[in-house]
């Protein structure tokens, strides 16, 4: 049986355009970036060179990102375990209401 070839690419995610900074740093990096395609003997080379360099930033970007809200998820679970140890230990319906 023969298996099929997956091609995985990257997209964009609009995650990182909820922050104000990293908007205001894409539209410096794009005005920068047009200013350079203008004044370049090889716009086609910036091009592709701009495109890949921008791509590894948000891909790095987006896997900072992903990191900080995994570790949230995993101080949540870890904290909500406690309180739920904590809740089953305790005698009575009156202590229950604390949680």
């Amino acid at each position: 049986m023969a298996q099929l070839h997956r091609w995985d690419f990257w997209c964009f995610s609009t995650k990182p355009l909820g922050y104000l900074d990293v908007v205001q740093a894409i539209e410096a990096e794009v005005y920068d970036a047009w200013r350079q395609l203008r004044q370049s003997a090889n716009p086609s080379k910036a091009w592709h060179q701009w495109k890949s360099e921008t791509r590894k930033l948000f891909q790095d970007l987006d896997k900072k990102l992903r990191g900080q809200q995994e570790a949230v998820v995993h101080v949540a679970h870890a904290t909500f375990t406690v309180a739920e140890m904590q809740y089953r230990q305790c005698g009575g319906e009156a202590s229950h209401i604390v949680f």
